[in-house]
């Protein structure tokens, strides 16, 4: 039968969907450094189930030091998820190790 897949799984695919998209869209400025998930939450809008699960997220807001991004988690080719993650952004242009110290 269908096995449960605990929230967990989708919320760490909402992380790291969120994270690339980000990471995208900031080369594309020629900024390399995310800081860090400041905030993630996710609405679980039906049962999840072990097997495939695709997180598709869009950057709705890219500024100086913060990022937000609206997440869909699809499982077995249904809307499971609705996510709003935001992330924190480093000041720097790129990631340097005086950088990650701040």
């Amino acid at each position: 039968g269908n096995r449960w897949a605990h929230g967990g799984m989708a919320a760490v695919l909402v992380d790291i969907a969120s994270g690339i998209a980000i990471a995208l869209q900031m080369e594309e400025d020629g900024r390399k450094a995310i800081d860090g998930t400041i905030e993630l939450k996710v609405n679980f809008l039906r049962k999840v189930y072990e097997g495939d699960m695709t997180a598709t997220a869009t950057v709705v807001h890219l500024g100086k030091r913060l990022a937000v991004t609206d997440v869909d988690v699809t499982n077995k080719g249904e809307l499971c998820a609705k996510a709003v993650a935001t992330f924190m952004l480093s000041r720097s242009k790129t990631l340097t190790p005086e950088a990650a110290k701040e």
